[in-house]
Order: structure tokens, then sequence, then C-alpha cells
């Protein structure tokens, strides 16, 4: 799987733990589980991004 699509399948997977974490909030349920895996998303997503400016920073630095 490419970068690209890895991206867009994991703010897929973020909205819809957006949604259910929005349900069990309104029907006064625990939230707990999906809570960790929404973290554990947003911390992949970050790593891939700070590894994509990283990547873009050395090769601009390379080419001077």
């Amino acid at each position: 799987m490419s970068k690209n699509k890895m991206v867009y399948s994991i703010h897929d997977e973020l909205k819809r733990l957006n949604d259910q974490i929005d349900l069990k909030i309104i029907k006064g349920q625990s939230y707990v589980r999906e809570a960790r895996v929404h973290k554990k998303l947003r911390s992949q997503l970050g790593q891939m991004r700070r590894s994509a400016w990283l990547t873009r920073s050395f090769g601009f630095a390379s080419f001077l």
C-alpha cells in the first residue's frame, strides 16, 4: 500500500472512530477502547508526516 493510500485509510478510520465515540458519549457509555485506538492512529499519522518532512529536508540539504 502506498503512503498516500495509507494516510487516506487512516483518516477514514479516524472519522469512523469519531462517529463511534460521539454515539457512545451521547448514550453515556464508556469509550476508552475507541480512544486508545484513536490515539494510536493519530500517532501513526504524525510519524508518517514527520518522516515525510525529514525526507524532504534532507533531500533539499543534499542538493546544496
